[in-house]
């Protein structure tokens, strides 16, 4: 009787490891859509800069350094968490 408790025990804890991972995992991938948005934005004002004043400026180039250093850093954290 003990062993079927622990099993069960085992069991829930493991559910809501589950359960926890994938909020987690939502979370990750909402922030990479908020990373590529940024991506794109900055590319966008990039060429809007480049066609309308001939400079780049550096807001779009820092909206796209962030915008690629942020989505690096969440693909790295997505797929640390699916590899266990």
């Amino acid at each position: 009787m003990s062993d079927f408790i622990y099993k069960l025990k085992d069991i829930i804890s493991y559910n809501k490891f589950l359960k926890l991972n994938n909020k987690i995992i939502k979370r990750l991938k909402t922030q990479r859509f908020l990373a590529f948005l940024i991506l794109l934005f900055g590319t966008l004002l990039l060429i809007y800069m480049i066609k309308v004043e001939d400079e780049p400026g550096a807001l779009p180039l820092l909206l796209i350094i962030i915008g690629f250093l942020w989505l690096f850093f969440i693909q790295y954290r997505i797929k640390k968490i699916n590899s266990k």
